[in-house]
Order: C-alpha cells, then sequence, then structure tokens
C-alpha cells in the first residue's frame, strides 16, 4: 500500500493568517510535492474545479508537470480531473507530457464533475457527462496506444507516454454506477471517506475482487495530525470548517463568478463538528484511524491522506508532511 498527500486545490483562504496570494500559494504547492518525497511518501494528489472565487485549483497537469520538475520519486496523481470538461484528445497530449516530464510517475484519476456552472462554462450538457467520460477514455487508450485515434482527422499521436500504454486511470465516485463504470473501463478506483459505511465497502470490496484483471483500490481520507501543545481540533477547526463550508454552501448561489477574492471566510459556529470519518488527533491516534481504512486498498493503491487545508499557515502544513511521512513508516512496517 502506497500513502499519498492531498489534495492540493492552492486556493486563497481570506482568513488565511499569512495572507498569501495566487504566486506564493502555487510555489508552495510545488514545494509541498518537494517535501512529500522527502518525507518518504509516495505519491501527491490535486483537485480540479473551474471558476471559484477562492481560486480553487482549474489546471491539475500543469501543475504536476511543475511537481515532476523538482521531484524524482513520488508518484503524481489527479483526485480528480474532470474528464467530461476536457478535450479528449488535447487531454491525451496534456497527460503523455506530464508523464514523460516525471518518467512515468503520472496517475489519471478521473471524474465525472457535477457543477452545471461548470459544464454550462465550456458549452457542455450536465446530462451528457457520462458519454464524454467514456469517449474520453477511449481516446486516451487509443491515444496512448499504437492505434489512429477515430474521428474527422483520424490522427496518431505523438509522443507517445513514458509508460507503454500510458498511465493507469482510476476512476472516483460515490454511487453504485461509479464502481460498475470503473470496473468495466478502468485500472482502479478511488473512494471517497465518508460517505461509505463498512457494509458498503464489504459489498464494493466483493465487487472490486472479483475484477479479472489488475484493478486497485486507492482511498482519500480526511486527517489532521498534530504533535504539539495545543489541541489538533482547535488548530485546525477553521481551516476544516473553511473547505466544507466553501464545497457546499458557499460555492453555489454566493460564489463570485467574475472571480473576485471571497470578501469573508465565517469562522466555525459553535456547533461544528468533524465527521466521524475525520481522522483529527495525535500522531497514534490518527495511525490507528489510517491502519484500520488502510486495509480495504490494494497494495498498489494509496491511502491518500487530506490533510492539506486552505489557510493553514505554512509551518503548520509542513509539519502535516513531516509527521505523516512518519506515519507512513509505521504503516508499511518500515522503522520509524
Amino acid at each position: 500500500m502506497n500513502i499519498g498527500f492531498g489534495l492540493v486545490t492552492a486556493q486563497r483562504n481570506p482568513a488565511d493568517p499569512e495572507g498569501r496570494d495566487d504566486a506564493t500559494l502555487y510555489a508552495q504547492a510545488i514545494e509541498l510535492a518537494r517535501q512529500v518525497e522527502a518525507a518518504g511518501l509516495d505519491s501527491i494528489w490535486v483537485s480540479e474545479h473551474h471558476f471559484w472565487d477562492d481560486g480553487y485549483l482549474a489546471s491539475s497537469l500543469p501543475l504536476l508537470s511543475a511537481m515532476a520538475a523538482v521531484t524524482e520519486r513520488i508518484q503524481l496523481a489527479t483526485g480528480i480531473l474532470l474528464a467530461p470538461l476536457h478535450d479528449p484528445l488535447r487531454l491525451a497530449e496534456d497527460a503523455a507530457t506530464v508523464d514523460l516530464i516525471s518518467r512515468g510517475r503520472l496517475i489519471m484519476g478521473l471524474g465525472m464533475g457535477w457543477r452545471e456552472e461548470e459544464f454550462t462554462a465550456f458549452g457542455q450538457e450536465l446530462r451528457g457527462r457520462v458519454a464524454r467520460m467514456r469517449q474520453s477514455i477511449e481516446t486516451l487508450r487509443a491515444a496512448w496506444g499504437a492505434d489512429t485515434v477515430a474521428g474527422p482527422a483520424g490522427v496518431i499521436v505523438t509522443p507517445k507516454p513514458y509508460r507503454e500504454g500510458g498511465p493507469p486511470i482510476w476512476l472516483g465516485g460515490f454511487v453504485e454506477p461509479a464502481i460498475r463504470r470503473a470496473i468495466e473501463l478502468a485500472d482502479g478506483f478511488v473512494a471517497s471517506i465518508p460517505p461509505w459505511t463498512t457494509d458498503e465497502w464489504e459489498r464494493y470490496g466483493e465487487q472490486f475482487a472479483a475484477v479479472e484483471r489488475p484493478f486497485e483500490v486507492s482511498a482519500h481520507v480526511h486527517a489532521f495530525v498534530w504533535d504539539g501543545p495545543e489541541d489538533p481540533m482547535d488548530v485546525v477547526r477553521d481551516y476544516r470548517w473553511y473547505s466544507d463550508w466553501k464545497y457546499t454552501d458557499a460555492m453555489g448561489p454566493h460564489a463570485d463568478r467574475a472571480g473576485r477574492q471571497p470578501a469573508f471566510a465565517p469562522p466555525a459556529p459553535d456547533d461544528f463538528a468533524f465527521e466521524p470519518t475525520h481522522l483529527i488527533g495525535r500522531p497514534e491516534q490518527v495511525l490507528e484511524g489510517l491502519r484500520d481504512i488502510g486495509k480495504r486498498v490494494t497494495p498498489g493503491g494509496h491511502l491518500v491522506v487530506k490533510a492539506y487545508y486552505p489557510g493553514l499557515p505554512w509551518e503548520q502544513q509542513l509539519r502535516q508532511v513531516k509527521l505523516l511521512g512518519e506515519l507512513a513508516k509505521e504503516l508499511q512496517g518500515q522503522p520509524a
């Protein structure tokens, strides 16, 4: 099992005590890749959305390309890239370029997306996303292989990725149809925890185990590990709340479509509580939770620790990487 760090989104939290601008956040994102590798972790993951007023990362592959240039070992993953919003042929070319720069370290985590505003802006219809996802995967496979890509031009894409056949394609999702698509079309599945229950994991695990070809299962889990004198909950509470608030309440009717910096970030309300599946605590507490979730990850899959919090002070973010590196050694049975 591999241990990953993510999901890097480079958002500008208006309550950031350090007041970082976009250029600083991107420079720090690239430096995080270097630190993830130095800590002994196995992968770094980015995520994609569009037209958010806090600058949520919109271009995954360019950022992964920059991360590839400053690292040598870790895998570089999209978790996830919204495939229906991209021209499949151009996506195949861009991904091949990142795979070449990284010498075969790219993982293509793909998802369908769900925000109608994003589809409308790119001239797409939300209801056509399943067909476009299938088209994207078909085009990627053909473009990275020896075949001519079907279409009016009938082209052969060059250069090819570093890895023969191209990067692995893993699909993400929350519901049973997404699992069936992954089993049918992809090389693996990326689950998010929550929302699955133990019973659902067991049922889906049986479906994954029945796949008669190499198929990896990965999982994303929110975590924050802290070894300082402060209560870990107090350190991360407002930053975790910002992510929850931004991803649910604020990005809908309150988002500024002109892309202006949001004017405020509300503090966490008194009744805000972390989900039971969020691993917030001391190293030994987080380690226990990661061990449990790691049982569901296949040997070639990744347990992705979502410990990137927009607005979290830089030194605390770096501390997350170092502490997770120490926990990874424990999880993998290595000397700490």
